[in-house]
């Protein structure tokens, strides 16, 4: 028994390995070896960044992989990270992806994002502007606030933002956690 479970671990440990590497800081998990694909799954904790460049490809062991994705969790607690360039060709956005950037006050979104995880900014404590490029055909931004395209949905308000907030007309629903970690 004991040696099928170590067999198993060092499966396991090989796998990750292989789907997963390290390029300026910023790991790396391969999602879709077929098609080249990858999405930003960490950062160097030890060397956590002030500031991070997601590029639209990278390259490792002589293949080009498309950055499609910044993972679930991805920045959790990267207390210094006080700018973020999120490549053209990310489309999705994970749960909780820079959860406690504590530092970050603008978010920029580039027209190729699609999707976007639940509660993302969560804690970003000196967050004010979600911008969203023009040309997105999933969201957009009013004034800083992050909207679905139809301006139906409101999906992530900036919690470092004071005062008071009018919800624009016709406005249907919140997303859950909208205005989770706003102060007043």
């Amino acid at each position: 028994m004991y040696l099928l479970t170590l067999v198993f671990l060092l499966a396991t440990a090989r796998t990750q390995a292989q789907t997963e590497f390290i390029l300026e800081g910023l790991r790396y998990c391969i999602t879709d070896e077929t098609n080249q694909k990858v999405e930003v799954a960490g950062y160097d904790e030890e060397n956590a960044p002030t500031s991070v460049s997601i590029p639209a490809t990278v390259t490792h062991e002589n293949t080009s992989y498309r950055v499609t994705g910044i993972g679930e969790g991805a920045f959790h607690r990267c207390y210094p990270l006080q700018s973020i360039n999120i490549g053209e060709g990310v489309e999705q956005i994970g749960d909780l992806a820079f959860q406690y950037c504590s530092k970050l006050p603008v978010v920029n979104l580039p027209a190729s994002v699609k999707n976007i995880g639940v509660n993302p900014f969560y804690g970003c404590s000196e967050l004010t502007q979600i911008n969203v490029a023009e040309n997105n055909s999933s969201y957009c931004s009013i004034d800083g606030v992050l909207f679905d395209r139809e301006k139906k949905i409101l999906v992530a308000y900036p919690s470092g933002r004071e005062g008071s907030y009018t919800i624009p007309e016709g406005v249907t629903h919140m997303n859950d956690y909208a205005f989770i970690t706003v102060s007043t």
